[in-house]
């Protein structure tokens, strides 16, 4: 992807908000929603909003950040350069999550694939949607998420033509139908219900991963991540109303399961279509430009070798492109175990949240005239509280991971981090021997925050 250092145009606020709902739309909601609506029914949303909080306050401190001193990748530039160089290391870890994902909504793909079109085959019909995107990213961010407007247009079109159905359906046509009974919501029911939204939710600090490709990045940041979970929440509320009134108390594995019985067979293929897919496609979209903008800031600052900041006429460092396309096909063509991978980083992302809130509390010290000019900036006192809410909403989630993940992802985990600290540091002594200093180049400040600071 463009780091945008040329003259490729910049995302627009509208445009930036759509990116990120597209990037939180996977089609996990598919799954979890009609799970949640029989265990809350219509209070469902209650447990949506819930979920929403723990979300923006899990990422609000770091959407902060990278409104006072926006970088792409932003989460490493400030773990590199405002604690230690060799945070790196987790960071490079941390990145691997992103293929796995990849290939996740890629195995999704071929399976809602696979139902609609049965004479195709699933797992062929994804790589080709993988290189896709691949190749549309080549032409850069603004291509890129243009295609991805379009793709979250169509989606909330089709759930909300889902919703419309789930609320005027007659139920009398519905096999076996039980209408809704009065559920009594308890602490606990709402932080059962709610923990399950809260994978579906996240996605949308993805804008403050491509900051320096966003106009007026200082503020559109803050908005478009706000912006973003406004509109997932009252999408996702709405589609949880219809879905408890055509559900009643039949509980149904999958979404899919219910629209088939009260849409339309036109309606139902587009829903299936222009929702299910393209939730996926548009979350496809978003992976590949994030995990892209990580890569080449790996490369800006030499931790990758040479030949990975290389850019076409279109500022593109099409390798990169290239490695975040065919990375997820590898381990869909070779049947790797995802889920496990998967397990593996989502353990690593929780212990790295912990050190990702230190920037948050050095940002005033070490920017302070940039953090006085920023368009959010709450006295330090503030910035605890966030963190510390932040940190114990990851807390919770890191106990409840630690005690189901089982020996082997600890082995794992382990494992991967020995072998990119050995990349690092042999690295790091290699171009030492060619008269260059890694750890000089991941400390130092882009000239962009040095001229916020002193502007």
């Amino acid at each position: 992807m463009s780091d945008n250092n040329g003259g490729e145009k910049k995302l627009n606020l509208i445009t930036a908000t759509f990116l990120a709902v597209g990037t939180i739309i996977g089609s996990g909601i598919l799954g979890t929603l009609p799970n949640a609506v029989s265990l809350a029914g219509s209070k469902t949303f209650i447990c949506i909003i819930v979920a929403a909080i723990n979300v923006f306050f899990s990422n609000f401190v770091m959407m902060i950040i990278c409104g006072v001193i926006p970088a792409n990748a932003g989460p490493y530039m400030y773990m590199t350069r405002l604690v230690h160089p060799v945070m790196t290391i987790f960071e490079m870890v941390s990145r691997l999550l992103q293929f796995f994902l990849l290939a996740l909504m890629g195995t999704i793909f071929a399976n809602y694939f696979s139902t609609l079109f049965p004479a195709v085959n699933g797992k062929v019909a994804a790589i080709v949607v993988l290189l896709l995107f691949g190749v549309l990213n080549v032409f850069g961010i603004d291509a890129a998420a243009k295609v991805g407007n379009v793709l979250v247009i169509m989606l909330i079109l089709a759930f909300m033509l889902y919703s419309f159905y789930g609320f005027t359906v007659d139920t009398s046509t519905i096999p076996n139908y039980v209408p809704e009974s009065s559920k009594p919501l308890t602490v606990v029911l709402v932080g059962t219900v709610s923990a399950l939204f809260v994978t579906t939710l996240g996605g949308g600090a993805i804008v403050g991963e491509v900051a320096e490709s966003m106009e007026n990045p200082e503020k559109n940041i803050i908005r478009a991540f706000v912006l973003s979970i406004v509109i997932v929440v009252i999408v996702y509320s709405i589609m949880s109303f219809a879905t408890a009134r055509a559900a009643g108390q039949e509980q149904f594995d999958t979404l899919s399961t219910l629209a088939k019985m009260i849409l339309p067979t036109p309606v139902f293929y587009f829903f299936m279509i222009g929702g299910a897919m393209c939730a996926i496609t548009s979350t496809i979209n978003g992976l590949i430009i994030q995990t892209s903008f990580y890569l080449n800031k790996f490369a800006e600052d030499k931790v990758l070798p040479g030949i990975f900041d290389k850019k076409n006429a279109q500022g593109v460092r099409v390798l990169n492109v290239v490695v975040t396309t065919l990375a997820p096909i590898f381990i869909l063509m070779f049947n790797m175990n995802v889920f496990t991978l998967l397990a593996v980083s989502s353990v690593l992302i929780l212990f790295t949240t912990f050190i990702k809130l230190i920037p948050c509390l050095l940002i005033e010290k070490k920017y302070p005239n940039a953090y006085k000019k920023a368009y959010v900036h709450p006295k330090f006192a503030f910035m605890c509280l966030f963190a510390a809410i932040a940190a114990g909403l990851n807390l919770y989630s890191g106990v409840s991971t630690v005690i189901s993940t089982p020996g082997p992802i600890w082995i794992i985990l382990l494992c991967l981090l020995v072998v990119f600290a050995v990349y690092f540091f042999v690295r790091r002594a290699y171009l030492k021997g060619q008269g260059v200093d890694l750890n000089e180049i991941l400390s130092t400040p882009p000239q962009s925050w040095i001229d916020l600071e002193n502007s």
